[in-house]
């Protein structure tokens, strides 16, 4: 099992260290704005106040301890609770809660390896007002209240690597189809797959908005935006447009009109 850097081994940096510069692959803020949490491709993972006396507050050195699981170190994705209390991020072989004050773990899951010894990997996480779902690459869903109760576990056969959370359905890409599952809260159990819609072309990023049945994929050149039905048995194309060559980022207003 992997193990975290703490600060008794120097893991979190003292405020105003001086820290070395490396790429950041994944960021996110509170609805507040006041801070943000950024992770680096060197598993640091740093929250720092954001404005113009804009400090660190703590940082976190997130790489795995066991040499197996070290070749998946990665931050995948990383998102911030509503109330700005927790900080949960999708990492190595792990997802890992860290209160967003202090920095400390609140709660992590692991989940058990593939035949005993292979790691699984957390592949995506999201968010809604109320609950967490992180996919990971053995075809695994799982739902979490953002204090760390386990409400659901599924298996799926489409292994998303991509998830977006929008309104009445949680969605989910592997690539080349977009599913959709209906994720009512009061709803047990497994939630039914409700559309599979397959993509026209290689799908890299998607982005939902939390107060409309609106989706957006986005592939290396294209973006293209979808409009779920009410039941979401059916996506249907609102507009596709070129875009120029880049990283293939993607973010849907929360509005879904932008």
């Amino acid at each position: 099992m992997a193990a975290l850097h703490s600060s008794a081994d120097s893991g979190r940096l003292p405020v105003g260290a001086q820290i070395a510069v490396y790429g950041v692959n994944q960021i996110a803020m509170p609805p507040d704005a006041a801070w943000r949490v950024s992770a680096t491709t060197a598993m640091e993972l740093r929250v720092e106040s954001t404005g113009e006396d804009a400090s660190p507050r703590w940082s976190i050195d997130l790489t795995s301890r066991d040499q197996k699981v070290r070749p998946t170190d990665r931050v995948r994705g990383l998102i911030v609770a509503p109330d700005g209390q927790h900080v949960i991020a999708a990492v190595a072989d792990r997802v890992l809660a860290l209160a967003s004050a202090t920095g400390s773990v609140t709660w992590e899951h692991v989940p058990p390896r593939s035949f005993g010894f292979l790691v699984v990997s957390p592949t995506s996480i999201v968010g809604d007002a109320a609950r967490v779902f992180a996919a990971f690459d053995n075809g695994t869903i799982i739902e979490w209240s953002y204090e760390g109760r386990l409400n659901r576990l599924w298996h799926v056969p489409e292994c998303p690597r991509l998830l977006g959370i929008g309104l009445d359905f949680l969605y989910g890409c592997d690539g080349h189809y977009l599913n959709a599952w209906r994720v009512d809260a009061a709803e047990p159990g497994k939630p039914p797959r409700v559309s599979r819609t397959r993509m026209p072309d290689r799908t890299f990023a998607i982005s939902t908005a939390p107060n409309a049945h609106r989706v957006a994929t986005r592939s290396l050149h294209t973006v293209d935006v979808w409009e779920a039905s009410a039941d979401g048995s059916a996506l249907t194309p609102v507009s596709r447009f070129n875009i120029g060559t880049g990283l293939p980022l993607l973010a849907l207003h929360p509005s879904g009109q932008v």
